[in-house]
């Protein structure tokens, strides 16, 4: 579950906690489910504001986002970038 009007999200009826990072990385996959996001692309939606950051970020928040969904549902595809596995 994900409401972007409240920011809350939840998995299998039970309420999670995010960072405002997490919510808005988990927001730019659902908004663009089924599409390949380039690292590139994440950066920018994440990171616009800040110039200087880790190259090692988004596979960080990526990480931490699934330990927190306790699914792995965001797959690597190699070379394009991040793609959200259709399972919510």
């Amino acid at each position: 579950m994900f409401d972007t009007a409240i920011r809350e999200s939840g998995v299998d009826g039970e309420l999670i906690q995010l960072t405002l990072r997490k919510m808005a990385l988990l927001e730019v996959f659902l908004l663009n489910r089924n599409q390949v996001m380039p690292h590139r692309y994440l950066e920018n939606k994440l990171f616009a504001i800040h110039r200087t950051f880790e190259s090692n970020m988004i596979e960080v928040h990526i990480s931490g986002l699934q330990k927190k969904l306790g699914k792995k549902i965001i797959r690597t595809i190699f070379g394009p970038g991040y793609l959200l596995e259709d399972v919510l």
